[in-house]
């Protein structure tokens, strides 16, 4: 009996380990879990956001040495995301004051300066969502920050232009006070040696009271220029713009393709990508020779949605894949419109500029001809000064346009979303 009890002992313990064995034979041959990608904190992909950056691109548009120290201290900025986008805020709302004193004085546009896209506010407000928790993680990947660092240092360089564009029209401004009082002055001495002339004393003193005025006022809206550059960089600003620094030139033949950088035509084709959809960029040149809106950017711009959908090859079949084409369609029809009025805005800069100086010319030439016919005793010192006020007024539009002209530059070569 005690035999046959270990007998049937045994028989079970072998039954079990071969139980086992077989379970871990399973376990071994079974599929391995995929384990899910692990997205980093907002502020952490931010940080490291800076490193993607081809900044030396970035900043080889750019010239002069002081603006680009401080646009590569933008770039790699890594103070929090909220902070950046009230910084964006605080200034826009400054400079649209300085804008709002230019415009009323010399009847020009209120453009320059801090002023964000449509596509910026779209994209800093669902960061600055993001960070403080209000939207998931996932709604900001990569091609975001990035984007958002191109605007920090696009935003940083208008900054940077419309100071030195108003400073030009204050400094002028000054000079033509100092102009209106040596007319004051002359005229009151030619009233008192022909005894009579009263009125044209008080025309010229009422023209130095308008000088005066817009002096004061250019005062005001340089500092105020100054101060939306000082609220995005930081409170550390001390260097004075110099007027030298530049833009380079829009090159010729950019891609249509590269538009998908942009963060808002970066969203869309992810949704057309989510629905199985893959669009077709059609080969399409977006700039000439001379970096001008292409006549195929006005045709594609001029299309409509379902012309558009087709120039991409793209048929959708379900709803959501005609939802996801729809957003698609109708985002890059605001893309190309934006580039277009952008590539427009350089051409007629760069028309005013050159037009401007051909009169600068015009205006210098005239004051050498009757300062040579003053020596001659055949021309009044009044008329030099007269002359000189023209020649002033035209040399501070000719110095503002020029500065705009380079603001409008960066601005075009942000909606291109060149690096």
């Amino acid at each position: 009996m005690p035999w046959s009890r270990l007998l049937s002992v045994f028989c079970m313990l072998l039954l079990l380990g071969g139980c086992e064995s077989v379970s871990r034979k399973g376990e071994e041959h079974a599929a391995p879990v995929r384990a899910e990608p692990v997205v980093q904190p907002l502020h952490v992909r931010w940080r490291e956001s800076a490193a993607a950056l081809s900044l030396d691109v970035l900043l080889s548009r750019f010239h002069g040495a002081t603006l680009k120290r401080l646009l590569r201290k933008m770039a790699a900025s890594p103070l929090p995301l909220p902070k950046l986008e009230r910084r964006l805020a605080s200034a826009g709302a400054t400079a649209r004051r300085a804008r709002k004193i230019v415009a009323g004085l010399f009847g020009y546009r209120q453009e320059g300066g801090v002023r964000l896209s449509h596509e910026e506010r779209r994209l800093w407000r669902r960061l600055a969502a993001v960070a403080r928790g209000k939207k998931d993680s996932s709604a900001v990947d990569s091609t975001d920050l990035v984007r958002a660092r191109h605007s920090l240092v696009a935003q940083t360089a208008k900054a940077w232009f419309h100071l030195q564009g108003i400073r030009q029209l204050r400094r002028r401004a000054q000079e033509m006070r100092d102009l209106h009082e040596q007319i004051v002055a002359r005229l009151q001495i030619n009233s008192r040696l022909e005894r009579g002339g009263r009125d044209g004393v008080l025309a010229a003193r009422k023209e130095l009271a308008r000088a005066d005025s817009r002096e004061k006022q250019l005062y005001r809206a340089e500092r105020l220029a100054r101060e939306a550059l000082r609220q995005l960089a930081g409170s550390t600003l001390k260097e004075t713009p110099p007027d030298a620094d530049g833009v380079s030139q829009l090159p010729a033949a950019l891609p249509l393709e590269r538009l998908a950088q942009r963060s808002d035509l970066h969203g869309t084709l992810l949704r057309l990508q989510q629905q199985k959809l893959k669009p077709v960029w059609p080969k399409v040149a977006l700039t000439t020779k001379h970096g001008r809106a292409s006549a195929e950017l006005s045709r594609l711009e001029r299309l409509a949605e379902k012309a558009l959908l087709e120039r991409f090859s793209l048929h959708p079949a379900t709803e959501p894949q005609r939802v996801a084409a729809k957003a698609f369609a109708a985002t890059l029809r605001v893309v190309l419109r934006e580039v277009k009025g952008a590539l427009v805005g350089v051409r007629r800069l760069e028309a005013q500029r050159k037009e401007l100086r051909q009169r600068l010319r015009r205006a210098r030439k005239e004051v050498n001809r009757l300062r040579a016919r003053y020596s001659a005793r055949r021309a009044r010192l009044l008329e030099i000064l007269q002359a000189q006020l023209r020649l002033t007024d035209i040399a501070a539009r000719s110095a503002y346009v020029d500065r705009r002209l380079q603001d409008q530059k960066v601005t075009a070569h942000f909606v291109l979303a060149m690096p």
